[in-house]
Protein backbone atom coordinates (compact mmCIF):
# COMPACT_ATOMS: atom_id res chain seq x y z
CA UNK A 1 0.00 0.00 0.00
CA UNK A 2 2.80 2.78 1.05
CA UNK A 3 4.75 1.92 -2.62
CA UNK A 4 1.02 2.47 -4.03
CA UNK A 5 1.01 5.55 -2.91
CA UNK A 6 4.70 7.11 -3.07
CA UNK A 7 4.35 6.14 -6.93
CA UNK A 8 1.06 7.62 -6.91
CA UNK A 9 2.97 11.01 -5.73
CA UNK A 10 5.51 10.37 -7.97
CA UNK A 11 3.83 10.71 -10.88
CA UNK A 12 1.61 13.21 -9.73
CA UNK A 13 4.47 15.76 -8.38
CA UNK A 14 7.65 15.18 -9.50
CA UNK A 15 6.95 15.81 -13.25
CA UNK A 16 5.91 19.32 -12.16
CA UNK A 17 8.81 19.76 -10.44
CA UNK A 18 11.25 19.12 -13.27
CA UNK A 19 9.60 21.09 -15.90
CA UNK A 20 11.84 23.85 -17.22
CA UNK A 21 10.28 27.66 -16.59
CA UNK A 22 10.67 27.94 -20.45
CA UNK A 23 6.81 26.09 -20.37
CA UNK A 24 4.76 27.27 -18.27
CA UNK A 25 6.62 28.14 -14.95
CA UNK A 26 5.88 25.44 -11.97
CA UNK A 27 6.42 25.62 -8.45
CA UNK A 28 9.13 25.89 -7.21
CA UNK A 29 11.76 22.18 -7.85
CA UNK A 30 11.51 20.15 -4.79
CA UNK A 31 15.24 19.26 -5.79
CA UNK A 32 18.29 21.84 -5.91
CA UNK A 33 20.14 21.14 -9.38
CA UNK A 34 24.06 22.21 -9.99
CA UNK A 35 24.72 22.92 -14.16
CA UNK A 36 27.46 22.55 -16.02
CA UNK A 37 27.19 25.78 -17.91
CA UNK A 38 27.37 29.39 -15.88
CA UNK A 39 24.63 30.54 -18.57
CA UNK A 40 22.47 27.36 -17.79
CA UNK A 41 22.51 28.18 -14.30
CA UNK A 42 21.18 31.94 -14.94
CA UNK A 43 18.35 30.10 -16.53
CA UNK A 44 16.92 28.02 -14.12
CA UNK A 45 16.05 29.29 -10.12
CA UNK A 46 17.14 25.86 -8.64
CA UNK A 47 20.16 25.37 -10.64
CA UNK A 48 22.63 27.43 -8.25
CA UNK A 49 22.64 28.44 -4.70
CA UNK A 50 23.27 31.89 -3.18
CA UNK A 51 25.04 33.00 -0.48
CA UNK A 52 22.13 32.24 1.72
CA UNK A 53 21.39 29.01 0.37
CA UNK A 54 24.70 28.19 0.57
CA UNK A 55 24.58 29.07 4.80
CA UNK A 56 21.07 26.87 5.12
CA UNK A 57 22.61 23.65 3.56
CA UNK A 58 25.11 24.14 6.84
CA UNK A 59 21.71 23.43 8.82
CA UNK A 60 20.07 21.61 5.90
CA UNK A 61 22.40 19.28 4.70
CA UNK A 62 21.96 17.18 1.56
CA UNK A 63 20.53 13.65 2.31
CA UNK A 64 20.22 12.69 -1.33
CA UNK A 65 22.66 13.53 -3.97
CA UNK A 66 21.99 12.52 -7.90
CA UNK A 67 25.68 12.63 -9.46
CA UNK A 68 24.92 13.28 -13.10
CA UNK A 69 21.75 14.58 -12.98
CA UNK A 70 21.11 18.68 -13.76
CA UNK A 71 19.29 21.13 -16.40
CA UNK A 72 20.76 20.70 -20.04
CA UNK A 73 22.28 24.26 -21.08
CA UNK A 74 19.73 25.57 -24.29
CA UNK A 75 20.61 25.04 -27.64
CA UNK A 76 21.52 28.68 -28.24
CA UNK A 77 24.38 28.29 -25.56
CA UNK A 78 26.32 25.52 -26.35
CA UNK A 79 28.82 27.35 -27.67
CA UNK A 80 29.41 29.70 -24.92
CA UNK A 81 32.64 29.20 -22.87
CA UNK A 82 32.08 28.35 -19.45
CA UNK A 83 33.96 27.11 -16.29
CA UNK A 84 32.69 23.42 -15.62
CA UNK A 85 30.63 22.81 -12.66
CA UNK A 86 29.56 19.83 -11.10
CA UNK A 87 26.37 18.03 -12.60
CA UNK A 88 24.40 17.04 -9.81
CA UNK A 89 20.75 17.44 -7.99
CA UNK A 90 20.65 17.56 -4.73
CA UNK A 91 17.87 16.82 -2.05
CA UNK A 92 18.19 18.93 1.59
CA UNK A 93 16.59 16.85 4.45
CA UNK A 94 14.09 19.10 5.02
CA UNK A 95 12.96 18.60 0.98
CA UNK A 96 12.87 14.57 1.64
CA UNK A 97 10.98 15.03 4.75
CA UNK A 98 8.17 17.05 3.38
CA UNK A 99 7.55 14.69 0.67
CA UNK A 100 7.68 11.65 3.41
CA UNK A 101 5.08 13.60 5.48
CA UNK A 102 3.23 14.34 2.59
CA UNK A 103 2.97 10.75 1.86
CA UNK A 104 3.25 8.87 5.08
CA UNK A 105 3.67 10.37 8.69
CA UNK A 106 5.96 8.89 10.61
CA UNK A 107 6.82 6.49 8.19
CA UNK A 108 9.65 3.62 10.00
CA UNK A 109 13.57 4.83 9.50
CA UNK A 110 13.62 1.14 7.96
CA UNK A 111 11.86 2.20 5.30
CA UNK A 112 13.01 5.31 4.84
CA UNK A 113 16.14 4.63 2.77
CA UNK A 114 13.88 1.78 0.45
CA UNK A 115 11.42 4.66 -0.07
CA UNK A 116 14.75 7.39 -0.74
CA UNK A 117 15.66 5.30 -3.99
CA UNK A 118 12.09 4.94 -5.28
CA UNK A 119 11.83 8.84 -4.70
CA UNK A 120 15.60 9.44 -6.49
CA UNK A 121 14.92 7.50 -9.03
CA UNK A 122 11.33 8.78 -9.77
CA UNK A 123 12.97 12.51 -10.05
CA UNK A 124 15.63 10.74 -12.45
CA UNK A 125 13.20 9.59 -14.84
CA UNK A 126 10.78 12.44 -14.24
CA UNK A 127 14.03 15.21 -15.32
CA UNK A 128 14.54 12.42 -18.69
CA UNK A 129 10.87 12.43 -19.37
CA UNK A 130 10.93 16.24 -19.27
CA UNK A 131 13.71 16.64 -21.64
CA UNK A 132 12.05 14.81 -24.25
CA UNK A 133 8.93 16.96 -23.68
CA UNK A 134 7.01 13.81 -22.31
CA UNK A 135 4.95 16.29 -20.37
CA UNK A 136 3.18 17.89 -22.66
CA UNK A 137 0.22 17.18 -24.48
CA UNK A 138 -3.61 16.41 -23.51
CA UNK A 139 -2.75 12.83 -22.68
CA UNK A 140 -0.68 13.92 -19.73
CA UNK A 141 -2.54 16.36 -18.71
CA UNK A 142 -5.93 14.16 -18.34
CA UNK A 143 -3.39 11.94 -16.77
CA UNK A 144 -2.33 14.67 -14.03
CA UNK A 145 -6.19 15.19 -13.84
CA UNK A 146 -6.71 11.42 -12.76
CA UNK A 147 -3.90 11.89 -10.35
CA UNK A 148 -5.13 14.63 -9.15
CA UNK A 149 -8.81 13.07 -8.59
CA UNK A 150 -6.95 10.21 -7.03
CA UNK A 151 -5.05 12.53 -4.78
CA UNK A 152 -7.57 14.41 -3.44
CA UNK A 153 -9.95 10.86 -3.00
CA UNK A 154 -6.78 10.00 -0.18
CA UNK A 155 -6.83 13.19 1.12
CA UNK A 156 -10.83 13.32 1.62
CA UNK A 157 -10.60 9.54 3.39
CA UNK A 158 -7.12 10.97 5.69
CA UNK A 159 -9.09 13.85 6.93
CA UNK A 160 -12.56 11.06 7.47
CA UNK A 161 -10.20 8.78 9.18
CA UNK A 162 -8.84 11.75 11.31
CA UNK A 163 -12.59 12.94 12.17
CA UNK A 164 -13.67 9.53 13.20
CA UNK A 165 -10.73 8.82 15.58
CA UNK A 166 -12.07 11.70 17.74
CA UNK A 167 -13.48 9.18 20.56
CA UNK A 168 -14.43 10.09 23.74
CA UNK A 169 -14.03 8.50 26.93
CA UNK A 170 -18.09 8.51 27.52
CA UNK A 171 -18.12 6.56 23.67
CA UNK A 172 -15.98 4.15 25.35
CA UNK A 173 -17.75 3.08 28.24
CA UNK A 174 -21.28 2.89 25.87
CA UNK A 175 -19.48 0.72 23.59
CA UNK A 176 -17.71 -1.26 26.25
CA UNK A 177 -21.35 -1.98 28.00
CA UNK A 178 -23.18 -2.66 24.75
CA UNK A 179 -20.87 -5.20 23.48
CA UNK A 180 -20.21 -6.63 26.91
CA UNK A 181 -20.13 -10.22 25.45
CA UNK A 182 -16.49 -9.34 23.32
CA UNK A 183 -14.79 -8.71 25.99
CA UNK A 184 -15.04 -11.78 27.84
CA UNK A 185 -12.46 -13.45 28.28
CA UNK A 186 -12.92 -17.54 29.57
CA UNK A 187 -10.60 -20.96 29.72
CA UNK A 188 -11.64 -24.06 28.21
CA UNK A 189 -11.12 -27.83 27.48
CA UNK A 190 -11.43 -29.08 24.35
CA UNK A 191 -11.38 -32.05 22.80
CA UNK A 192 -11.62 -32.35 18.92
CA UNK A 193 -12.52 -35.87 17.08
CA UNK A 194 -11.72 -36.02 13.57
CA UNK A 195 -14.32 -36.59 10.99
CA UNK A 196 -13.36 -39.70 9.65
CA UNK A 197 -10.46 -42.36 10.21
CA UNK A 198 -7.10 -42.02 8.96
CA UNK A 199 -6.97 -44.52 5.75
CA UNK A 200 -4.26 -46.07 3.40
CA UNK A 201 -5.78 -45.79 -0.36
CA UNK A 202 -5.72 -49.12 -2.15
CA UNK A 203 -4.81 -49.49 -5.14
CA UNK A 204 -7.33 -49.88 -8.10
CA UNK A 205 -10.12 -49.19 -5.82
CA UNK A 206 -13.40 -47.91 -6.94
CA UNK A 207 -15.10 -44.83 -6.34
CA UNK A 208 -17.99 -46.20 -5.27
CA UNK A 209 -16.10 -48.32 -2.64
CA UNK A 210 -14.15 -45.13 -1.64
CA UNK A 211 -17.24 -42.98 -0.73
CA UNK A 212 -18.89 -46.30 1.04
CA UNK A 213 -15.79 -46.44 3.21
CA UNK A 214 -15.84 -42.59 4.05
CA UNK A 215 -19.29 -42.63 4.86
CA UNK A 216 -18.91 -45.53 7.10
CA UNK A 217 -15.47 -44.29 8.74
CA UNK A 218 -17.76 -40.49 9.57
CA UNK A 219 -20.38 -42.18 11.21
CA UNK A 220 -18.16 -44.82 13.07
CA UNK A 221 -16.22 -41.24 14.46
CA UNK A 222 -19.82 -39.59 15.75
CA UNK A 223 -20.48 -42.40 17.27
CA UNK A 224 -17.00 -42.26 18.83
CA UNK A 225 -17.59 -38.30 19.60
CA UNK A 226 -21.09 -38.97 21.52
CA UNK A 227 -19.12 -42.03 23.92
CA UNK A 228 -16.40 -39.16 24.37
CA UNK A 229 -19.25 -36.69 25.19
CA UNK A 230 -20.87 -38.99 27.43
CA UNK A 231 -17.72 -39.60 29.15
CA UNK A 232 -17.10 -35.60 29.67
CA UNK A 233 -19.88 -34.83 31.19
CA UNK A 234 -19.12 -37.82 33.54
CA UNK A 235 -16.06 -35.99 34.44
CA UNK A 236 -13.66 -37.66 32.17
CA UNK A 237 -10.35 -36.55 32.39
CA UNK A 238 -9.81 -34.08 28.31
CA UNK A 239 -6.63 -35.02 27.93
CA UNK A 240 -6.54 -38.71 28.00
CA UNK A 241 -10.31 -38.67 25.78
CA UNK A 242 -8.37 -37.19 23.36
CA UNK A 243 -5.42 -39.27 23.33
CA UNK A 244 -8.40 -41.67 23.15
CA UNK A 245 -9.81 -39.85 19.97
CA UNK A 246 -6.54 -39.83 18.22
CA UNK A 247 -6.10 -43.44 18.67
CA UNK A 248 -9.09 -44.30 17.55
CA UNK A 249 -9.01 -41.95 14.76
CA UNK A 250 -5.86 -44.50 13.43
CA UNK A 251 -3.72 -40.62 13.93
CA UNK A 252 0.18 -41.13 13.88
CA UNK A 253 0.62 -37.37 15.46
CA UNK A 254 0.57 -36.49 18.76
CA UNK A 255 -3.05 -35.64 20.13
CA UNK A 256 -3.03 -31.78 20.92
CA UNK A 257 -3.12 -30.21 23.79
CA UNK A 258 -7.07 -29.50 25.49
CA UNK A 259 -6.11 -26.30 27.32
CA UNK A 260 -7.53 -22.90 25.76
CA UNK A 261 -6.58 -20.47 28.11
CA UNK A 262 -7.66 -16.29 28.13
CA UNK A 263 -9.64 -16.92 24.72
CA UNK A 264 -12.66 -14.83 23.54
CA UNK A 265 -15.72 -15.52 21.77
CA UNK A 266 -14.39 -14.02 18.18
CA UNK A 267 -11.71 -16.67 18.51
CA UNK A 268 -14.09 -18.92 17.50
CA UNK A 269 -16.13 -20.09 14.24
CA UNK A 270 -20.23 -18.38 14.75
CA UNK A 271 -21.48 -21.59 15.22
CA UNK A 272 -19.31 -22.45 18.18
CA UNK A 273 -18.94 -19.52 19.92
CA UNK A 274 -22.49 -20.42 22.19
CA UNK A 275 -19.97 -22.21 24.90
CA UNK A 276 -19.34 -18.60 26.27
CA UNK A 277 -22.91 -18.94 27.71
CA UNK A 278 -21.63 -22.32 29.36
CA UNK A 279 -21.81 -22.26 33.34
CA UNK A 280 -18.67 -23.07 35.20
CA UNK A 281 -18.00 -26.43 34.62
CA UNK A 282 -20.52 -27.49 31.98
CA UNK A 283 -20.09 -29.83 29.35
CA UNK A 284 -21.01 -28.28 25.68
CA UNK A 285 -22.81 -30.66 23.22
CA UNK A 286 -20.87 -32.23 21.09
CA UNK A 287 -20.41 -29.22 18.02
CA UNK A 288 -19.97 -30.84 14.32
CA UNK A 289 -17.84 -29.16 12.33
CA UNK A 290 -16.51 -29.55 8.25
CA UNK A 291 -12.74 -31.70 9.69
CA UNK A 292 -14.39 -32.98 12.69
CA UNK A 293 -16.32 -33.03 15.62
CA UNK A 294 -15.54 -30.50 18.84
CA UNK A 295 -16.56 -31.25 22.59
CA UNK A 296 -16.06 -27.82 25.38
CA UNK A 297 -16.30 -27.92 29.19
CA UNK A 298 -15.85 -24.21 30.56
CA UNK A 299 -13.06 -24.12 33.18
CA UNK A 300 -13.64 -20.07 33.93
CA UNK A 301 -14.78 -17.04 32.74
CA UNK A 302 -14.03 -13.30 33.24
CA UNK A 303 -14.66 -9.59 31.85
CA UNK A 304 -11.92 -7.99 30.30
CA UNK A 305 -11.46 -4.48 32.14
CA UNK A 306 -12.65 -1.54 30.55
CA UNK A 307 -8.69 0.12 30.45
CA UNK A 308 -7.49 -3.09 29.22
CA UNK A 309 -9.90 -3.04 26.33
CA UNK A 310 -9.60 0.80 25.93
CA UNK A 311 -7.71 0.78 22.65
CA UNK A 312 -9.32 -2.03 20.99
CA UNK A 313 -12.77 -0.06 21.40
CA UNK A 314 -11.20 3.22 20.07
CA UNK A 315 -9.95 0.99 17.35
CA UNK A 316 -13.03 -0.51 16.66
CA UNK A 317 -15.75 2.48 16.92
CA UNK A 318 -12.77 4.47 14.23
CA UNK A 319 -13.30 2.10 11.86
CA UNK A 320 -16.99 2.20 12.00
CA UNK A 321 -17.21 5.54 12.09
CA UNK A 322 -14.93 5.89 9.33
CA UNK A 323 -17.19 3.70 6.99
CA UNK A 324 -20.30 5.26 8.09
CA UNK A 325 -18.97 8.81 6.94
CA UNK A 326 -17.77 7.30 3.26
CA UNK A 327 -21.10 5.87 2.78
CA UNK A 328 -22.75 9.37 3.48
CA UNK A 329 -20.50 10.84 1.05
CA UNK A 330 -21.04 7.54 -1.39
CA UNK A 331 -24.94 7.46 -0.98
CA UNK A 332 -24.98 11.68 -1.20
CA UNK A 333 -24.77 11.38 -4.74
CA UNK A 334 -26.85 8.94 -7.44
CA UNK A 335 -24.85 7.86 -10.32
CA UNK A 336 -26.59 6.48 -13.74
CA UNK A 337 -25.28 5.34 -17.23
CA UNK A 338 -25.52 5.19 -20.57
CA UNK A 339 -25.82 1.31 -20.64
CA UNK A 340 -26.09 1.42 -24.54
CA UNK A 341 -22.52 2.96 -24.12
CA UNK A 342 -21.25 0.72 -22.15
CA UNK A 343 -23.09 -2.24 -22.75
CA UNK A 344 -21.14 -5.61 -22.23
CA UNK A 345 -19.21 -6.35 -25.56
CA UNK A 346 -19.13 -10.11 -26.21
CA UNK A 347 -16.74 -12.33 -25.15
CA UNK A 348 -14.00 -13.10 -27.60
CA UNK A 349 -13.21 -16.43 -28.12
CA UNK A 350 -10.37 -17.63 -26.54
CA UNK A 351 -8.94 -20.64 -29.14
CA UNK A 352 -5.95 -22.72 -27.36
CA UNK A 353 -3.80 -25.18 -29.16
CA UNK A 354 -4.52 -28.59 -28.40
CA UNK A 355 -1.77 -30.16 -26.21
CA UNK A 356 0.65 -32.44 -27.96
CA UNK A 357 -0.06 -35.81 -27.82
CA UNK A 358 2.58 -37.85 -26.12
CA UNK A 359 4.58 -40.35 -27.97
CA UNK A 360 4.41 -43.74 -27.42
CA UNK A 361 5.29 -45.27 -24.45
CA UNK A 362 6.43 -41.75 -22.96
CA UNK A 363 4.19 -40.31 -19.89
CA UNK A 364 4.21 -36.69 -19.84
CA UNK A 365 5.65 -35.17 -16.68
CA UNK A 366 3.51 -33.81 -14.12
CA UNK A 367 3.48 -30.03 -13.67
CA UNK A 368 4.85 -28.87 -10.59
Amino acid sequence: MLFRICGLMLLSAMAWAQTDNSVNPPHKSAVSTANSSTHAKAQSPTASKSGSEAAKSTSDPAVITIQGLCNKPRAENKTAKTAAAPCETTISRSEFEAVVNAIQPGMPEAARKQFANRYAMGVVLAHDAHEQGLDRGPAFDEMMKLMRIQVMAQELAKNLRKEAAQVSDADVKAYYDKNSDKYQEADFERIYIPKTKQATPKADEKPADVEKERAASESEMKAKADALHASAVAGGDFSKLQSDAFETAGMKVESPSTKLTNVRAANFPPDQRSIFALKPGAVSDVIPSQSGFFIYKLDSKTAVPIDQARQEIISALENQRFQEKMETVQKSVQLSYDENYFKASPPVAQTMPNRPAAPANVSMAKPK
